[in-house]
């Protein structure tokens, strides 16, 4: 074999694949990777500070897609107040309910976004641990996990509460609106717009989302194209190795 191929097959494989362990090793301390709350970037803690700076910010969208379901059963409550069929609901009992349900909704997140502020409790309680030696760390971590989890818990609930509340509302409104009129055509549409918080999750679910992503990937494989020298010529090799 030519040394000078063998020489061209080291130097390229090592420049392919070394710069992501040593990035890697650079970043991170070799006791940490025994724990993956260690090991993690972002870590847990940083996230949750990063998160509780930006939750003041975001208040007025926070929590659109609740609000946006919402707006939709209160308009077609309105609507159905306006055109009720009588022969059907004659207290008009399906607009008033429909009324109170986005009412409700509406109330219900602006009070939320404006004394809710999970990330921000989060982060002061895990800033008061200590965190000098490994066991500190662990727990901090764990602790910031926690709370980032007990979010994304609270924004599964409000979704699915949002989307049974509001499209019962609708479906109600829907059953007893006059054919032909608006009430039933925004009926249609409340109900309609009962599933946007299924269909956009809340971003308390991305972040904990995201974090466990970030997570995963520790134990990622480190791949890359490197070219080896063989007895016919060199070739490009497809290289993997698991980063443990």
């Amino acid at each position: 074999m030519n040394p000078n191929r063998l020489l061209i097959s080291c130097f390229v494989t090592l420049a392919l694949i070394h710069p992501a362990m040593a990035s890697a090793a650079e970043t991170t301390k070799s006791s940490d990777w025994e724990y993956p709350e260690l090991a993690v970037s972002p870590r847990a803690s940083e996230r949750l500070e990063r998160e509780a700076k930006l939750e003041g910010a975001d208040r007025r969208t926070e929590h659109w897609a609740l609000q946006l379901s919402a707006a939709g059963t209160l308009v077609s409550g309105f609507l159905g107040l306006a055109q009720p069929d009588r022969s059907k609901d004659p207290e008009r009992q399906a607009a008033w309910v429909g009324i109170g349900a986005g009412s409700a909704w509406l109330i219900g997140t602006w009070l939320l976004s404006t004394h809710y502020t999970p990330y921000a409790t989060g982060a002061s309680e895990v800033a008061a641990m200590p965190a000098k030696s490994t066991r500190e760390q662990l727990a901090r971590e764990r602790a910031a996990e926690q709370a980032i989890e007990a979010a994304a818990r609270t924004g599964t609930r409000l979704k699915w509460l949002s989307f049974l509340s509001n499209g019962m509302a609708s479906a109600y409104m829907l059953s007893n609106s006059r054919n032909d009129s608006a009430a039933k055509v925004a009926a249609i549409g409340s109900l309609v717009l009962s599933a946007t918080p299924l269909v956009f999750t809340h971003h308390w679910n991305d972040v904990a989302r995201q974090q466990q992503d970030y997570k995963k990937r520790i134990f990622g494989p480190v791949a890359g194209i490197s070219a080896t020298a063989f007895s016919d010529g060199i070739r490009p090799v497809f290289a993997m190795q698991w980063r443990w």
